[in-house]
């Protein structure tokens, strides 16, 4: 059975490839679908798979009206997968070598004016939410990391002295540094002075985390602090992180 294939193909991407925790669940979500489909063709085994049967399977999410991007995604998933099954002797030839990636429109950058910035910097208060809250704003726009890799940061990554981050636990699980200014500077200090002990207390976090008591709103695409998506604008704290490129080329 095809479905068989999927746990040891997420096992080799997960510990072999180092893939993150949300990149394997996208494959894992995109392969059983797919597996689905053949199914519903009563396509028992991967060697009976040929390009007719993906593009079919690529047409059938386009008549469902799925985006461009998404499907562009579940193909890249696929050629993973026959990538991987013809490596491990399963499939003699890979068919998905015959796949054209579908055309994605192109999107016009979105980007924040001097006062909306302000007024994104100015929503959290001087609570110890707030407080952490205001520090993870400058954090982002000082640095150009993920919210992602914010909200894993210990206290020990940081020197505030020489204005520098520790990036343990990026993407792929690569190790970097990444440099804050002066204001970043400030607001992590007096949170961490003044507002992060309020929540290391009641954290279920380790003591050692910086951001104690910090979820994303949406883990997956690296969301905002659940504080400041109360208070802010939801635009604009969408596309935050993208004002480092702006910060340092506008």
């Amino acid at each position: 059975m095809i479905d068989s294939l999927i746990n040891p193909f997420i096992q080799y991407r997960s510990v072999g490839r180092n893939d993150s925790e949300h990149t394997v669940k996208a494959y894992k979500s995109d392969l059983k679908q797919f597996v689905a489909f053949l199914e519903s063709r009563r396509i028992g085994s991967l060697t009976e798979v040929t390009l007719p049967t993906l593009r079919a399977f690529l047409a059938s999410l386009l008549h469902k009206h799925y985006q461009r991007a998404t499907i562009a995604r579940k193909q890249s998933s696929l050629r993973a997968f026959f990538r991987w099954a013809k490596r491990e002797g399963i499939v003699k030839a890979d068919p998905t070598r015959g796949l054209i990636s579908p055309r994605q429109g192109r999107r016009l950058p979105k980007f924040l004016r001097s006062e909306e910035i302000e007024s994104l910097m100015a929503a959290p208060d001087r609570s110890a939410a707030g407080l952490r809250d205001r520090a993870l704003l400058e954090l982002l726009y000082a640095s150009g990391i993920r919210a992602g890799e914010a909200v894993k940061l210990d206290v020990d990554d940081l020197d505030l002295e020489s204005g520098e981050i520790r990036i343990r636990r990026g993407k792929g699980g690569k190790e970097r540094i990444a440099l804050i200014g002066r204001a970043a500077t400030e607001a992590i200090q007096q949170y961490i002075t003044a507002g992060r002990p309020h929540l290391a207390a009641k954290s279920s976090k380790p003591f050692s985390s910086l951001l104690a008591a910090v979820e994303l709103s949406n883990p997956r695409e690296g969301g905002a602090p659940v504080g400041v998506w109360e208070k802010g604008d939801v635009d604009a704290v969408q596309i935050f992180e993208g004002l480092y490129a702006i910060h340092y080329t506008g």
